[in-house]
């Protein structure tokens, strides 16, 4: 169609074109939306579908894991209730092993205890020489006796008067020297008065007992060497575990039993009851899938269609009528006014009406 020979008729196709791109641009748009919904409602059914899937595999796991660890629960319990069982049983062995090989030592112990008791009593010496510590004040051998003087000697010329002293009179120089005089006289009297009196007079009982003494310590020594070597043997046949290393060897059976089941049920269930849940799930929601995706597909062929047309429709206005409208004037407000300024006579062709809408308008 030229322009020039009908400017009307030309307007008029060119509004008709306009109106038409502009209700295929809308139809447009309300499919694209409407597929978009479609392609949304595609994509949450299979999303819940999968997540479906995902919970109902992860409840029964749950109850194969729950089923057996109560099992194993269960056996764990009474292999640690033999296991105590056992120990208790050896421990028993043990204190009566120990009990027999060290009875001819304990009897032997006995025995000098009461020799020194019965020379005590023949020779009239208190009770209280027969001590370790009396001994090694009076008769000291060795690096224990030498700790124990001075040990004695620190509480009885340093610790107690210097404590009275803190706790009495502190600050006075002269109650300090007092304390340690009295102190000296007293302890000094003391261990000097026994010394005379006491030690003097039961010289060789007393030095006695202290070999009898050293004799109890090396029996001593002797019961803690074999109660070393009983508790390191890893001998046991002795104890007779056997039935409580049958109960124990029975349970650890049950629990490897168990865990070989356990690991079996986890295997099929990821091999095969998976894949069988998710067929079920995907079976069931599979008819909704179908709708969904043949709506959508409906949807986008009609989309695709108009997206078709409106690209038409678009390249039609630009090559018909934009060369002769211009881009600003294709509107059909504007081509309206275009048609009012020729219907008045003062344009004949569309170039001098949009020079005379210019000229209106202030363009």
């Amino acid at each position: 169609m030229d322009p020039n020979t009908n400017v009307n008729e030309f307007l008029e196709a060119a509004k008709a074109a306009i109106a038409q791109a502009g209700a295929i641009g809308a139809e447009t748009a309300g499919l694209r939306k409407e597929r978009e919904e479609a392609e949304n409602r595609v994509n949450g059914l299979k999303k819940d579908q999968s997540e479906q899937i995902a919970d109902t595999c992860r409840r029964r796991r749950a109850e194969i894991d729950k089923t057996y660890g109560a099992e194993l629960d269960k056996c764990n319990v009474q292999l640690k209730k033999a296991q105590q069982r056992r120990e208790k049983a050896r421990n028993q062995g043990m204190k009566e092993r120990i009990a027999d090989e060290t009875a001819d030592i304990k009897a032997d112990i006995k025995a000098i205890n009461a020799r020194i008791r019965a020379d005590f009593k023949a020779e009239h010496v208190p009770g209280c020489c027969n001590s370790r510590f009396f001994g090694a004040l009076y008769f000291p051998d060795g690096l224990g006796d030498v700790l124990i003087i001075i040990i004695s000697f620190a509480v009885a010329f340093f610790v107690i008067p210097y404590g009275m002293y803190k706790l009495f009179f502190d600050g006075s120089t002269v109650a300090l020297v007092i304390i340690y005089i009295l102190d000296v006289l007293l302890f000094g009297g003391i261990y000097i008065g026994i010394s005379r009196h006491t030690v003097m007079e039961h010289a060789d009982v007393l030095r006695q007992a202290k070999l009898r003494r050293r004799e109890i310590r090396e029996d001593r020594r002797k019961i803690q060497s074999i109660i070393r070597s009983i508790e390191e043997d890893e001998n046991e046949s002795c104890y007779d575990l056997a039935q409580y290393d049958d109960e124990i060897a029975h349970i650890r059976q049950q629990l490897a039993d168990i865990t070989m089941k356990k690991n079996e049920a986890v295997s099929t269930f990821e091999n095969v009851t998976r894949n069988i849940i998710a067929d079920e799930i995907i079976s069931a929601g599979r008819p909704a899938i179908d709708d969904a995706e043949k709506r959508l597909g409906d949807v986008t062929a009609r989309f695709t269609a108009a997206e078709a047309a409106r690209k038409q429709k678009t390249e039609e206005l630009a090559g018909k009528y934009e060369p002769y409208l211009g881009r600003e004037f294709m509107s059909i407000t504007r081509i309206e006014r275009l048609q009012a300024i020729i219907s008045h006579g003062t344009s004949t062709n569309i170039s001098e009406a949009i020079e005379e809408y210019n000229r209106q308008y202030d363009i």
